[in-house]
């Protein structure tokens, strides 16, 4: 049992990185054409003032 929860914990949050990845690939996909102007425009200025601080 020791032995193999820690795997299969880990092949549960690779799944999940995989099904999360697959979402974020919708979503920039999805909203790619629609949100670009007001999506890219946005996010950019509002990442980068916060990094730049800290």
């Amino acid at each position: 049992m020791l032995s193999s929860y820690p795997h299969n914990h880990f092949l549960e949050t690779d799944a999940m990185l995989l099904e999360f990845a697959d979402d974020l690939d919708n979503l920039t996909g999805g909203s790619s054409s629609v949100g670009d102007n007001s999506g890219s425009s946005s996010q950019p200025p509002t990442t980068l003032i916060p990094r730049r601080r800290a």
